[in-house]
């Protein structure tokens, strides 16, 4: 269902019929534990490496129980066992909890091998502003809580809740930070930087404040943006696979899970021990609103291989002009390929990383161009600073001197040519000098990125 040009994740009345996924019973108002065991069953990642982990191994008690759940929900619809009530510390099944804290209480009971998908860590950098000290902390995160604020004129933007939480934030006044270094308090900045993304993203929508007045809790019913595909610091994009809603308020509500397949890529509302494929499907690159949605559930986009750049090797200095030298070099190269754009104006380099089952990146360059095979670096894995400075060692003498070397090269091969007989029209000489400067260009916008060399030294 559309509003507005927008998709309504809450609005769940239209279905398709029974789906080939089974449910979990409510054992009185325990519909948030089922929404978030549902949530890590439909997570295949979680679910494989559950399987995986055994008593011997690095597998807890509360792998089993979970275990024996997720056997049983294959099959038929169930309801959570009492060893996992009991050792979640859930006494009264008649009392309504949050879904977001017992979440956090399962993944702290399970293995560390099924479990870190969704733990991310952050950097918390401090800069004094009298005596320039920086004081960086690490912090690791289940979720990233988003405040919801400016939303009651126009529905509030998930994006721009990502954008306020990784901004710089400033200390003055009152709020004076201490500073070990001048021990007293100063004015400084502070902002959070994402160390380690997470495989699974979840996000938390603060709809529950305490209200002073009342010395309540109170719901903030908002609607809410939420962008299909996520945009995080640190050039990650995530996208968007379940949503944990919740209606009602704090005492009195109801929870269900709306998540979508690995299996079918369709979505499923899961409605305790009704379960339904919905009969709407949502465009990557669409944007939902909803007034329920509680808990976002981001999947990191995986790099495949067809799509991504990745390293040249040393052995090829000439770009494949044709799909058979392109068929030549993937004989010849192993897990290298060589993809030719359609018009044959651009190729596109890719390599594939087996221990990590991930591909190395490094750009797009004209068909025409002869590359530098010293040009390799990993862009998908940015927290390998070593690897990335070790490959990408140019300082800025060194790329000078590859310059006037490409310059050598320039004139050596007009050299050959006319040994070889060969003539090139000023045109075409000109043409192949604007590619090398392109060339040139594109590199050296790399460098900065990366610390090598340059001012700007790499998280």
């Amino acid at each position: 269902m559309t509003q507005n040009g927008r998709h309504h994740l809450s609005c769940i009345s239209n279905h398709l019929g029974n789906a080939e996924y089974h449910g979990l019973s409510n054992q009185g108002a325990t519909c948030y534990l089922n929404s978030v065991l549902q949530l890590l069953y439909m997570t295949k990642d979680f679910r494989e490496a559950l399987f995986r982990c055994t008593a011997e191994t690095s597998g807890t008690e509360f792998d089993h129980d979970l275990k024996n759940l997720f056997g049983i929900l294959e099959n038929q619809t169930t309801r959570p066992s009492f060893d996992i009530t009991r050792k979640l510390g859930i006494n009264n099944l008649q009392k309504q909890q949050d879904a977001a804290e017992y979440l956090e209480k399962i993944l702290s009971l399970t293995s560390s091998e099924a479990s870190q998908i969704f733990h991310g860590k952050l950097e918390h950098k401090t800069l004094c502003d009298t005596c320039c000290t920086e004081k960086n902390t690490d912090e690791y995160f289940w979720h990233l809580s988003l405040e919801l604020f400016d939303c009651y004129r126009k529905p509030y933007s998930v994006e721009d809740g990502i954008e306020e939480y990784f901004s710089v934030s400033k200390y003055s006044g009152e709020n004076q930070m201490y500073c070990d270094q001048c021990d007293a308090k100063s004015d400084a900045a502070a902002k959070y930087v994402i160390k380690d993304h997470p495989e699974v993203l979840m996000l938390l929508l603060k709809r529950f404040n305490f209200d002073y007045n009342n010395m309540t809790y109170v719901k903030n019913n908002c609607d809410v943006a939420v962008p299909c595909t996520l945009q995080i610091p640190e050039g990650q994009t995530y996208e968007l696979y379940a949503v944990v809603d919740h209606v009602g308020d704090l005492k009195c509500g109801h929870y269900t899970a709306t998540i979508k397949s690995q299996d079918n890529d369709r979505w499923y509302n899961f409605n305790d021990d009704c379960v339904k494929m919905l009969d709407f499907q949502l465009p990557a690159d669409s944007t939902s609103v909803s007034n329920y949605a509680y808990l976002l559930f981001y999947r990191k986009r995986k790099t495949h291989a067809e799509d991504n750049c990745a390293q040249v090797r040393s052995g090829s200095s000439v770009l494949p002009t044709s799909d058979e030298e392109a068929e030549e070099i993937r004989e010849k190269e192993g897990d290298e390929t060589v993809e030719m754009a359609d018009d044959g104006a651009e190729a596109v380099f890719t390599g594939t990383d087996e221990e990590r089952g991930t591909t190395d990146m490094v750009g797009v360059a004209s068909a025409d161009l002869r590359l530098s095979p010293d040009l390799i670096c990993n862009l998908e894995y940015q927290n390998n600073r070593a690897a990335v400075e070790q490959r990408m060692s140019y300082s800025h003498q060194d790329w000078n001197e590859k310059n006037s070397d490409l310059h050598d090269l320039d004139v050596g091969t007009e050299k050959q040519e006319q040994d070889e007989g060969k003539t090139r029209s000023s045109g075409e000489r000109k043409e192949e000098k604007r590619l090398f400067t392109k060339y040139d260009l594109y590199c050296e916008s790399l460098m900065p990125s990366y610390g090598c060399g340059s001012k700007r030294s790499m998280r």
